[in-house]
């Protein structure tokens, strides 16, 4: 089995000659659309290797919206989060489809994919003012990218082309943290809401919003004076459900103080009340932050809550409820708390990233690791 190369017109094609047919009649595979010889040559020297291997997948004449649209339907749906397929198929609707989605899953090349990223740096905004930024072209390479590896696996594609493509690199994302005067402010200024004790949380245990509203009360261990995270509370447009942490290293325990254990017990008084007053009306989950009548509180409705208490706020950052994380690990590095211990109180999977994500919120460490050499070596070069 042989083949060649050739010019058609403006670009480059290869030619492979097969074995004839019953008839004896000449049979050839064509392959075109290449820009330069060199990657006809490339393209040939490859497609003959797996059809000698007997690996060659027959590219599909899918269009790429079609197997996208089919890909959310088929992989996403069943292998991820609801609230994660739902970013995905934004992405993809938005932005990908209208820029690729016309070609033929064969003929995507990695060109069109790098265009892709340029184009959606420049005017991506589905609003059209302006660009994405370099972190959600990133977060839209990722998805192509695995999206592409489903492809070779389905043997709709031979190679992913997005393994040819080079995404801009994502801007190192700043966290945003209150001081410890800040956090006692916004504390007093919530007082007497409901939105005071998923905020008191935030601040002194570190976890995230869903694991603190999917909280249960079995998961409190008062002798022990910890909590368990087990479980979190996601929500999606099909609604509000109790679902594994974000990871692995999300199901930890997390020692509480005896402040944090004493609002605790208040709160289960009070809330044992308001179930004893409404009976049967009361819906009773278990769970520590539950909405009046019991169930579940939807978690874009205390993120929305939060923004809006701190938008009427002047002299505190623009936060988010998820920057509350941040400040809670940001006040343990500032009391001197070892690394370990805040890493593993925030659950994530090891120290390194930590320190990385919460090194601008430390700048005394340097100074102090400064001063602490010093005393060491300060007077080594005294005469």
């Amino acid at each position: 089995m042989r083949g060649h190369v050739r010019k058609r017109g403006k670009t480059w094609c290869f030619i492979i000659e097969l074995s004839r047919d019953a008839s004896g009649k000449r049979q050839q595979k064509w392959m075109s659309g290449y820009s330069t010889c060199k990657q006809a040559e490339a393209a040939l020297a490859t497609t003959l290797s797996d059809l000698h291997r007997g690996t060659y997948i027959e590219p599909s004449a899918k269009l790429v919206s079609e197997f996208l649209v089919s890909w959310l339907k088929d992989y996403a749906d069943h292998n991820c989060e609801a609230k994660t397929t739902e970013k995905y198929e934004q992405v993809i609707r938005n932005q990908v489809i209208p820029a690729i989605g016309q070609l033929k899953l064969k003929d995507l090349k990695p060109a069109h994919i790098q265009k892709l990223y340029s184009d959606a740096l420049s005017c991506g905004r589905v609003n059209g003012k302006g660009g994405l930024s370099s972190r959600s072209v990133h977060h839209m390479h990722r998805i192509l990218s695995n999206a592409l590896n489903t492809a070779v696996k389905w043997q709709l594609l031979a190679h992913n082309p997005v393994k040819a493509t080079t995404p801009p690199k994502p801007e190192k994302q700043e966290m945003t943290a209150l001081s410890a005067e800040q956090s006692n402010n916004v504390l007093k200024l919530l007082e007497g809401q409901n939105l005071w004790l998923p905020v008191f949380l935030g601040l002194t245990t570190g976890m995230r919003r869903g694991e603190i509203l999917g909280l249960q009360w079995k998961d409190i261990n008062w002798d022990r004076k910890e909590l368990s995270v087990k479980r979190s509370l996601k929500q999606s447009k099909t609604g509000v459900k109790l679902a594994r942490p974000k990871t692995a290293h999300s199901l930890r325990t997390i020692s509480l103080s005896d402040v944090v254990m004493e609002i605790l017990r208040s709160h289960k008084r009070i809330q044992a009340e308001e179930r004893l007053r409404l009976g049967s009306a009361y819906t009773d989950g278990g769970m520590v932050l539950a909405a009046p009548g019991g169930g579940f509180l939807r978690p874009d409705s205390v993120s929305t809550a939060f923004a809006a208490f701190i938008k009427l706020q002047r002299g505190l950052p623009k936060v988010r409820f998820h920057d509350l994380r941040h400040t809670h690990a940001s006040l343990l590095f500032q009391a001197g708390e070892n690394p370990k211990v805040v890493s593993q109180r925030l659950g994530h999977a090891n120290v390194a990233f930590t320190l990385d994500t919460y090194a601008h919120l430390m700048p005394g460490m340097e100074t102090g690791a400064a001063l602490k050499i010093e005393s060491l070596f300060g007077s080594a070069g005294a005469k």
